[in-house]
């Protein structure tokens, strides 16, 4: 009759044990945030370095090659790097070799303090520039760079955490929070105008004026109305120059170009910025002196 209450001094004891345990905090969490201009998605993998700082990391990130293709990948070199007293040594660059995957390798290695190595939060391990095939959806993930044979994130006392339990946690690539289905439209423009994010995508032209969905978009003007897109609608001369009138959107900062050709053998100058708020309709005086033959033309940008 005594083991009893025994038994259940002993179960109350491993309950509060467990109530207070604390959990296990991962030494390095990698995750990843995806943006996207419509014709590019830029992927950028961040680590949390929450324990022992690093020497090291590898990482891959994952995606499809029947919808996009590697434009540039990077290391972030202003932390991770190798030095020798005369400055920084050549850098192994990520390998993008292998469709579908690239290879992130970084290190950091001053010769000025060997064992400082990386900590903090949200810290830069690189950046890859995607271009699109297709306007598909869009899927990425990051995992361990190498294989068991080669130690990928090792920290300042040499503990390899690749192999710790929940000592390196991968968590997903998450897509701008405005912009989640990643078409370089911002969702809520999307809905306001088309009523889903599903409809259309960056590259549609659904009012047929020439200009698609992310040119609206940047411009600010309205990608149902065929007559609302930025353009230059008159050039009048006058006295001394010529008077160029444009039209466009309101919340979009506006810059009159000028050039001598068309060739390209010069640069387009601003000479002229109209800040946000505009009027749907600009004017501006270009005071040119002598007569001579000059173009113009107007971006925008938001």
């Amino acid at each position: 009759m005594k083991a009893k209450p025994i038994r259940f001094l002993w179960t109350i004891a491993l309950f509060a044990a467990a109530l207070h345990a604390r959990p296990v905090v991962a030494a390095v969490t990698v995750y990843g945030e995806a943006s996207s201009t419509g014709p590019t998605v830029t992927v950028q993998v961040f680590a949390d370095i929450s324990k022992t700082p690093l020497l090291s990391f590898g990482v891959r990130v994952l995606y499809d090659s029947q919808s996009l293709y590697v434009v540039s990948a990077a290391q972030n070199t202003a932390l991770w790097y190798f030095s020798n007293p005369t400055g920084q040594l050549p850098y192994m660059a990520p390998n993008t070799s292998k469709p579908g995957e690239v290879f992130i390798l970084g290190g950091r290695l001053d010769s000025s303090n060997p064992l400082q190595g990386v900590t903090g939060t949200h810290v830069l391990l690189g950046t890859v520039v995607f271009g699109r095939w297709n306007n598909n959806a869009l899927r990425f993930s990051v995992i361990l760079g190498r294989d068991a044979a080669f130690a990928n994130f090792v920290g300042t006392d040499g503990t390899v955490f690749d192999t710790g339990a929940g000592a390196v946690v991968f968590n997903a690539v998450q897509p701008d929070p405005a912009d989640t289905d990643l078409d370089g439209l911002p969702d809520e423009w999307e809905i306001h105008y088309f009523g889903s994010i599903s409809r259309y995508t960056w590259s549609d032209d659904p009012d047929g004026d020439g200009f698609n969905n992310r040119s609206e978009y940047v411009a600010d003007t309205i990608p149902t109305d065929k007559t609302s897109f930025l353009r230059i609608v008159r050039a009048s001369p006058t006295k001394d120059g010529v008077t160029i009138e444009w039209q466009g959107g309101i919340q979009a900062t506006q810059y009159l170009q000028r050039n001598t050709t068309l060739g390209g053998k010069d640069a387009w100058v601003d000479i002229y910025t109209n800040q946000l708020p505009t009027a749907t309709t600009g004017s501006y005086t270009d005071m040119t002196g002598a007569a001579t033959t000059l173009f113009y033309r107007l971006r925008a940008t938001r």
